[in-house]
């Protein structure tokens, strides 16, 4: 039973890291796959 807690934790943590990264990316340089990095050139 303690095997689901911490794969359910390491999930939502996964998902929680991909979620905050997405919105920092956006945020900070706006590198999204359609154009990574249009904005340094």
């Amino acid at each position: 039973m303690i095997y689901l807690f911490v794969a359910a934790v390491g999930i939502a943590g996964f998902f929680i890291g991909v979620i905050v990264g997405a919105l920092l990316t956006d945020t900070v340089g706006n590198t999204d796959l359609s154009g990574p990095r249009d904005d340094y050139d």
